[in-house]
């Protein structure tokens, strides 16, 4: 069948020494398995060696990390000492600036009432003014329209009055 390949290859020719061909073909073969034997045989010594590393970052790691949290524990219990403190200072100062802030608004808030408190009395002062202004004109209005009422009552009786002959 290997030969018959050889032929197909040679374009249908017959080749003179297809065992020779063959031969070459597998003492290639044997060469490329040999190479990749010697490859395998380094990965794995690679592989062994990187375990071993692996294994030394591990125990490093391990190392660390036992003495990390005491380590980390004390650096937190430290911040939060020093944040305390830091803060009561804050909310020291804090607290005397909103009482300052707080006097002065309330300093503020009494004179804007008492200033409220006079445009108020003076506003309502000048609607009382108005009101009674405003109370006369009614009454004027009233008597003026009362009296022309009146007027235009007589003036209609005296011409319905003379109309059917009462008045002459």
């Amino acid at each position: 069948m290997g030969a018959q390949v050889l032929r197909a290859e040679a374009g249908g020719a017959p080749v003179e020494d297809d065992l020779v061909a063959m031969k070459v073909d597998i003492s290639i073969l044997r060469a490329d398995v040999a190479n990749i034997q010697d490859n395998m045989s380094e990965l794995r010594a690679d592989v062994k060696e990187l375990r071993g590393q692996m294994y030394a970052g591990f125990g490093q790691l391990l190392r660390e990390m036992s003495t990390g949290p005491s380590q980390v524990r004390g650096e937190v219990s430290d911040g939060f000492g020093q944040l305390r403190q830091e803060m009561s200072a804050g909310f020291g100062q804090l607290r005397g600036e909103m009482n300052a802030g707080l006097s002065h608004l309330r300093g503020e808030t009494s004179m804007g009432f008492v200033q409220l408190r006079g445009e108020m009395s003076t506003g309502f002062s000048g609607l009382r003014t108005e009101m009674k202004d405003h109370g006369k004109r009614q009454d004027r209005d009233f008597r003026i329209l009362f009296g022309a009422l009146i007027s235009v009552a007589l003036g209609l009786s005296g011409l319905i009055a003379k109309a059917f002959g009462w008045i002459h």
